[in-house]
């Protein structure tokens, strides 16, 4: 699921935890974002711009709370959907074998815990559930177990009001399929990002990464496919 899937969502938020997650954002801490305390969906779950393969709605729900303790803000969540994905003709490759209507289980269910940066902070959230992925050993896309997340140590440092730096360290670890790749590629993901966000004002944010990556993944084509390498990333956002 992503913010561009077509489908109709519900939120709930009480007044308590509305002014705390205004707070959060007045005080510009980096965390999960407001999208309410309580929230439930039904989607496409076919992907952005996808039209419906199967007639049947994917359900999502999800929870989370800002606690306060003094003046720190901690925010736990736990959220989770089900549904069933059909592969699409254009991500299947000439002699992958699928099941008869190419109609897989896609569920997941995770949780999110937030230290938010007062100055040093956390941020973890971690996932498991089955979806469809490709098994080169049957040369068939299969129904298969899934897990993974990414766990973040992050600061936030004030050179003045409007001039924010944020350096963090990042871990990430994937193993399972990717639904919206060819043949619903087999993943195993270890990376590892240390980087820094500069905010000179709140309408630009600049960041500077470097990511120490292994990463193998497998689809019909592509087998034993292991690649190992450093990457810099340089980004300019603006904010309007």
């Amino acid at each position: 699921m992503n913010e561009r899937d077509l489908g109709v969502f519900f939120y709930w938020t009480p007044k308590i935890v509305q002014e705390r997650f205004e707070t959060i954002n007045t005080l510009k801490l980096k965390g999960s974002g407001n999208f309410g305390m309580a929230g439930l969906g039904f989607f496409n779950g076919q992907g952005a711009n996808k039209a419906d393969l199967n007639k049947k709605q994917h359900i999502v729900g999800r929870f989370s709370y800002p606690l306060l303790f003094g003046k720190q803000f901690i925010e736990p969540g736990i959220q989770a959907y089900t549904g069933d994905f059909t592969m699409p003709s254009d991500l299947l490759s000439n002699g992958v074998k699928t099941n008869l209507d190419k109609t897989y289980k896609d569920e997941r269910i995770g949780a999110t815990l937030v230290i938010y940066p007062q100055p040093i902070g956390i941020q973890a959230e971690y996932n498991i559930g089955r979806g469809p992925q490709y098994n080169k050993q049957t040369d068939s896309i299969e129904v298969r177990n899934l897990r993974g997340g990414y766990i973040t140590l992050n600061a936030k440092a004030t050179i003045n009001k409007d001039d924010l730096i944020y350096p963090y360290l990042k871990y990430n670890y994937y193993d399972g399929g990717k639904k919206f790749e060819k043949d619903a590629r087999s993943y195993l993901v270890k990376e590892f990002e240390a980087g820094i966000e500069w905010q000179p004002n709140k309408f630009l944010e600049l960041v500077v990464a470097y990511t120490i990556s292994d990463r193998t993944y497998e689809d019909f084509v592509l087998r034993d496919n292991r690649q190992k390498g450093n990457l810099v990333r340089i980004q300019a956002q603006f904010n309007f």
